[in-house]
């Protein structure tokens, strides 16, 4: 009796096809082989290391990064794209001037307004959110401003980004340069860089 239905069990397991559900089958799979990227990783509190990736997805029309996350060797996800406006990639090492990661986040700075996009990553999910840099301190009082603009981000410490070689052009002409400005990463306002 016992035989009979561990026969059974095992007609059924092989007329099944049973599987293992493949939980990334509904991601596009890249394996970024020859990419000019950017990566990142993290340990986990259950010391899982999890890796990013962020590559230029070749669009013709409009450069176009995405952000992976790393399944096995040569097998990537993507989670997310990003239009760049600027936020190059790197030539050569590990380092891009508008794009950032740091503490388990992934940060990207657009001209435009100076946006600041902020992906939380936990694995293959995320929580993206978008804010603006509040940059009011930095202007001067009755001053209309035509241009304002930065050349990278430094880095990222104690919740501070440090943003170098900042620019402001008034309506005037008048040009005010200052080397470093830093922005809280909890309420966005930036300061001049006095350090």
């Amino acid at each position: 009796m016992k035989f009979k239905v561990l026969v059974i069990v095992l007609a059924c397991v092989v007329l099944c096809g049973c599987k293992k559900e493949d939980k990334y089958k509904d991601y596009k799979h890249y394996d970024l082989i020859e990419k000019n990227h950017i990566s990142f990783n993290y340990m986990d509190d259950n010391r899982r290391i999890h890796e990013y990736q962020v590559a230029s997805l070749d669009d013709e029309f409009e450069p176009t990064n995405g952000l992976f996350y790393k399944i096995t060797d040569n097998d990537y996800i993507l989670l997310d794209t990003e239009y760049p406006h600027a936020n190059e990639l790197p030539k050569e090492g590990n380092k891009a001037c508008r794009n950032i990661f740091y503490d388990r986040k992934y940060y990207i700075l657009s001209d435009y307004g100076f946006r600041l996009t902020e992906y939380n990553l936990n694995g293959e999910k995320f929580e993206k959110k978008e804010n603006y840099l509040n940059i009011d301190s930095l202007y001067r009082k009755n001053t209309e401003y035509k241009d304002i603009s930065y050349s990278c981000i430094e880095k990222i410490e104690n919740n501070i980004m440090y943003i170098n070689d900042y620019h402001q052009t008034t309506i005037d002409g008048e040009h005010e340069n200052f080397s470093s400005i830093k922005c809280s990463l909890d309420d966005y306002k930036c300061e001049i860089n006095k350090d």
